[in-house]
């Protein structure tokens, strides 16, 4: 439930694509990308839900309570 990451659960961003990913990155850089789209997601971008960004955008409230139930339901350690 986050408008980075598509139903199947892949995490979609252009850093990550053929086309602009690039030998000389470093994990580190490549994990501090992917949590900051995490904590601000890229909602203007093609690379990103856009159910999820619009909900986002119009009704941010409720797009965070859905965001804990889905964290609660599949996220939760059983």
């Amino acid at each position: 439930m986050h408008p980075n990451v598509n139903e199947y659960g892949k995490f979609m961003s252009d850093l990550l694509k053929p086309k602009t990913w690039s030998p000389a990155m470093t994990i580190k850089g490549i994990l501090e990308h992917v949590w900051a789209r995490f904590a601000v997601p890229d909602i203007d971008s093609n690379e990103c839900d856009p159910i999820r960004a619009h909900s986002y955008k119009t009704d941010k409230e409720q797009f965070e309570k859905m965001a804990r139930e889905y964290s609660i339901k599949y996220a939760a350690a059983t």
